[in-house]
């Protein structure tokens, strides 16, 4: 059997914001970017990034083309996107809250690092969606995972530099569930494997070779 050249990890929640008796949320339009932080922890190795789940709302009007971003940190908020998840772009909710998963390709997280995740969309103030929020006080919030949470803050235009702590409205995160993987690595077994590969391709190159 050959060895493998990497160790599998499980999808794990590594962070998890949640109010279920909250209602309260911030509005998600075109001018008005909302953002909920967390930070990885101390890990020896960094994670690939699989999804996150936000808990919505009720919606109103006729809202569309809603987009969840990885962005990065400037000074404690929200700095420049890095990379864009593919999933529900009109996470429309009529009654109640629902959560809806986006999913994020070939995102590498660094340990001991301030993230943040963006929802955007088209709309105004009577046509938006709904990102729910957990309460600072007075609610349920719980917060789970090593991972630990950043707050929340919105935007009129997403750029650094132009966030709001949603700290005033009395929320301290928005609702979210991030899973992630630590990175591979080899395994010791697998770097003698790979050096005896090397090796034996060594002597087949040198058995090859024409003396003229």
């Amino acid at each position: 059997m050959l060895a493998t050249a990497a160790t599998a990890h499980a999808q794990t929640v590594y962070f998890s914001a949640s109010d279920p008796d909250s209602f309260e949320g911030q509005g998600v339009e075109s001018s008005a970017y909302v953002a909920t932080g967390f930070v990885t922890d101390a890990s020896a190795l960094p994670y690939t990034l699989n999804s996150v789940t936000l808990t919505m709302g009720l919606s109103s009007g006729t809202p569309s083309n809603f987009q969840v971003a990885l962005y990065s940190n400037s000074s404690g908020t929200p700095g420049v996107s890095l990379a864009t998840a593919t999933g529900n772009s009109n996470p429309f909710v009529n009654s109640g809250k629902s959560d809806f998963t986006y999913t994020f390709s070939g995102v590498t997280l660094a340990a001991s690092t301030n993230y943040w995740i963006v929802a955007s969309a088209t709309g105004s103030e009577f046509n938006s969606y709904d990102w729910a929020g957990a309460m600072a006080s007075g609610g349920d919030t719980s917060f789970t995972g090593p991972w630990t949470n950043a707050g929340g803050y919105d935007s009129n235009t997403g750029t650094p530099g132009s966030w709001t702590s949603l700290s005033g409205p009395g929320l301290s995160a928005m609702e979210i569930s991030v899973t992630a993987t630590p990175t591979a690595v080899p395994e010791p077994a697998t770097y003698a494997w790979l050096a005896g590969l090397t090796g034996l391709a060594l002597v087949v190159a040198r058995r090859r070779r024409v003396v003229v």
